[in-house]
């Protein structure tokens, strides 16, 4: 089974509100909210792999250094094993704008937990109330 390592940005704004787009391009997750990020490319270290991901979605460019690891998921999806690491990401240069044409959002924490999600982010959501 291939292994597909996944790199995520939770933009955290002055306000403690965080950034979501609603994911439009995948079939199987299509309509749903979830945090920017993307795979990690061959070669590529997954905070390398964050940094170009969130400056191809957002236009922005984050603070590498003061990008801080979250936690991680695993799920399993068209025969494939998905690692997913999420960072969290305080720091950044430019306003982020959705360059992909898909709809972005700053929300509350509260917020997010109501909105329809990514079946692996329900637990990350939980982790955020710890650090917000």
């Amino acid at each position: 089974m291939e292994i597909v390592y996944v790199s995520i940005g939770i933009l955290i704004n002055e306000d403690q509100e965080i950034l979501v787009e609603k994911n439009e391009t995948n079939p199987n997750f299509k309509g749903l909210w979830q945090f920017p990020g993307g795979k990690v490319e061959d070669g590529e270290s997954p905070i390398v792999a964050l940094h170009r991901e969130i400056l191809e979605e957002l236009g922005v460019d984050i603070d590498l250094d003061s990008a801080k690891k979250l936690t991680f998921t695993e799920y399993e999806n068209n025969n494939k094993h998905y690692v997913v690491l999420f960072y969290v990401c305080k720091k950044w240069h430019n306003t982020p704008y959705a360059r992909i044409n898909q709809e972005i959002q700053w929300c509350s924490l509260e917020k997010i937990q109501q909105l329809p999600s990514l079946p692996y982010n329900i637990e990350v959501i939980d982790k955020l109330s710890d650090i917000l």
